[in-house]
């Protein structure tokens, strides 16, 4: 699996969704299963959009520090 960002400890990864690559209902599917697998793994998927970090910066790395700062690290 290949992640656009990913913080170990917190066993956290983030991918950046753009429409050409996610626009088919394969992808659709495809992105569900591997967030459950992750999940069930104890990592924690996160998703954006291109245009959520392109126009939205500052609320993205809000809604991250938010996210690690509440998850447990890993030793």
């Amino acid at each position: 699996m290949q992640f656009d960002f990913v913080w170990h400890r917190e066993r956290v990864v983030v991918k950046v969704d753009g429409w050409n690559t996610h626009r088919t209902r394969r992808a659709f599917e495809e992105d569900r299963r591997r967030d459950r697998l992750l999940r069930l793994s104890g990592w924690e998927p996160v998703r954006f959009t291109w245009q959520d970090v392109t126009a939205d910066s500052g609320d993205v790395m809000e809604a991250m520090r938010r996210m690690l700062a509440a998850r447990p690290m890993e030793a």
